[in-house]
């Protein structure tokens, strides 16, 4: 009798096991997408850093964009803020850095969810590669020179007016843009609004601790330039950005303390970027007007840091 009642303790306890998880095995397991999101990784050829891609959907007006190691998570609208009961179809979903080629892949919703796996997605909703995108402008911009001290104007006092006597200067940063062509950029358009020199109208001064565009040097926008070129092709603009400073202080047009970078307005456009992309992210894209919006535009480029520093006697 105990021999029987303890063989059916031990098949009990195995049809248990067999019926619920093994929490050694949990990490196994594949949690489903409910169809509301997307993820993945996007990388750029040659580059370390990953972030800022932009991620959207055409025709659902959702984007999202990369972390420094190219993942991303993009949710789509609403079920209850799209169209009848949610939208049905095939949506190209784009991957966008203006100076890389662009990319992308078809997501199939039915009303108003994606249905995992799918083509080029897993169960998870997870695209099932890295899309890796190929460059094809690089963009430098050197300073020179790469320190200035703000304040340190001459001044003397007038004892017959009791009044000071500011002796005004300007500091000058001389600003080299450098354009390089690479293969496969047959079709790239670079589009930059000049001054009557030629030169950048425009000049984005971006604090480097904080990544915010603190002003825009206006030299006069003329035109808009339009250049293309093939791999090898070199455009070089050779600028400056003038600050006007006086003694004793420092004028509404110097900043602050700190390290920023220069970086030039401009757009590129390729062949395969859908209309309304570039729009998504500036709206008015080609206004003849100095604004920060062109830095919405996600661009890579490399530039040198200049650093203002107050002057202390």
């Amino acid at each position: 009798m105990k021999t029987s009642y303890f063989a059916w303790l031990v098949f009990l306890f195995i049809f248990i096991l067999s019926c619920t998880e093994n929490p050694f095995f949990e990490e196994k397991r594949v949690i489903s997408n409910d169809g509301s999101y997307i993820t993945g990784k996007i990388t750029l050829q040659g580059e370390t850093d990953h972030s800022g891609i932009y991620i959207w959907v055409r025709g659902l007006g959702v984007s999202s964009f990369t972390g420094a190691d190219g993942t991303f998570k993009l949710l789509l609208p609403a079920v209850a803020s799209q169209p009848g009961k949610g939208l049905t179809g095939f949506y190209p979903v784009y991957f966008f850095m203006s100076n890389f080629r662009v990319d992308s892949v078809s997501l199939y919703i039915r009303n108003g969810l994606a249905e995992f796996p799918q083509a080029g997605f897993s169960k998870k909703g997870e695209l099932l590669r890295t899309i890796d995108l190929a460059g094809l402008l690089t963009i430098s911009v050197g300073v020179s020179p790469d320190l200035l001290i703000s304040g340190d104007a001459d001044s003397s006092f007038n004892e017959g007016t009791q009044t000071w006597q500011y002796t005004n200067h300007l500091d000058t940063i001389k600003i080299k843009t450098r354009f390089r062509f690479k293969a496969g950029s047959e079709d790239v358009r670079l589009n930059i609004p000049l001054n009557r020199s030629g030169q950048p109208a425009y000049q984005l001064l971006k604090k480097v601790d904080t990544g915010k565009i603190i002003q825009v040097l206006n030299t006069g926008f003329y035109q808009w330039g339009v250049f293309n070129g093939v791999e090898g092709d070199v455009i070089e603009f050779n600028s400056q950005a003038v600050f006007f400073e006086k003694a004793g202080g420092i004028s509404a047009t110097e900043p602050a303390e700190g390290f920023y970078h220069f970086l030039p307005a401009l757009i590129l456009t390729q062949t395969g970027l859908p209309t309304g992309l570039l729009q998504s992210l500036k709206p008015c894209l080609f206004e003849n007007k100095a604004t920060t919006r062109f830095a919405d535009i996600p661009v890579r480029i490399v530039s040198e840091q200049v650093e203002f520093r107050q002057f202390k006697d």
